[in-house]
């Protein structure tokens, strides 16, 4: 019997399809993925208009202290947090909507229910797995490279730049071999943590090349969005100097007046980017998964449970 196979390149087009017919559903899903980047600039307005005061009276931002300095620490990091939690979804209904597979009672091919719940959980198992790898890792080095630099910074230096590699190495192999873990889990209805992994056995390079055909399309893509962010921000800089007579030495209000228009012109801008990013980043995989298991064709679609919905 033939062994599956599939194409990195149909992969990676499979998600450029997907954008080109839903893209501006990918637009919304971008946009609810930066409501915490909104949450974050709104919690942050006050110390900006603080900080420019300082400014203005002379001080420094530093003179806000350090009970400033943890709050905007906090509530950034709570802003990455909730992102993570609002692609969730966001990544089941790309997989469903490219398998051709239909939900009931969703908005804009969302919902919260078990299907979120169990990838939301097999991401955080992945995430914890890798950073406990990265923490071993850093510490069988450390073990090996520092009383070897003791004796000589050259041979610890020589030493801990092929284990450094090696480390970056098996980072990298083990992101590929757990890759198909997610549209395991989401096909299969369960934590299908085994199934994943045996399906990328044998398999390594054309993922690896499709990982890195996805990832030169959302480079290029991010390319485009910020040139176009830099030319917007060059024709306003040019409209708000010729309206303040090249002056801008402003008042704080002022100020927080004309970077609300371009604050949004820049978090719309990103979110697209964010959305399309998220297809880019879990499309391709999705397309492997359908590629290899039903021979290109959808998944048949699931019994749904009474459970299914929270």
């Amino acid at each position: 019997m033939t062994a599956a196979t599939f194409d990195p390149w149909t992969a990676v087009t499979d998600s450029l399809t997907f954008l080109k017919e839903n893209y501006r559903r990918v637009a919304i899903w971008g946009l609810l993925m930066y409501v915490p980047v909104v949450f974050i600039l709104l919690a942050f307005m006050p110390i900006f208009l603080a900080a420019a005061a300082a400014g203005a009276s002379g001080g420094t931002p530093e003179d806000l202290g350090l009970g400033t300095s943890l709050a905007v620490n906090a509530v950034s990091g709570l802003g990455n947090v909730l992102q993570v939690v609002a692609a969730i979804p966001i990544y089941v209904a790309v997989g469903f909507m490219m398998w051709g597979r239909t939900r009931t009672k969703t908005w804009l091919g969302l919902r919260i229910g078990m299907d979120e719940v169990r990838v939301f959980l097999v991401y955080l198992g992945m995430i914890a797995a890798i950073c406990i790898g990265f923490m071993v890792a850093a510490v069988v080095i450390g073990l090996i490279v520092v009383p070897l630099s003791y004796v000589s910074k050259v041979a610890g230096a020589l030493v801990a730049v092929p284990l450094v590699l090696a480390a970056i190495a098996a980072t990298i192999w083990v992101g590929i071999r757990a890759s198909l873990i997610i549209p395991a889990t989401l096909d299969k209805g369960n934590f299908a943590f085994v199934e994943g992994w045996q399906a990328t056995k044998g398999r390594f390079w054309p993922l690896l090349g499709a990982g890195l055909l996805a990832f030169l399309m959302m480079l290029l893509i991010a390319v485009v969005f910020v040139v176009v962010i830099m030319i917007i921000a060059l024709i306003a800089m040019l409209i708000v100097g010729a309206a303040t007579g090249w002056s801008f030495d402003l008042a704080p209000g002022t100020i927080l007046a004309l970077t609300i228009p371009g604050l949004v012109v820049y978090v719309v801008a990103m979110a697209v980017l964010a959305g399309a990013q998220v297809v880019l980043t879990m499309g391709p995989w999705y397309s492997i998964w359908k590629q290899l298991n039903h021979n290109g064709s959808a998944p048949v679609a699931q019994q749904p449970e009474p459970d299914a919905q929270l």
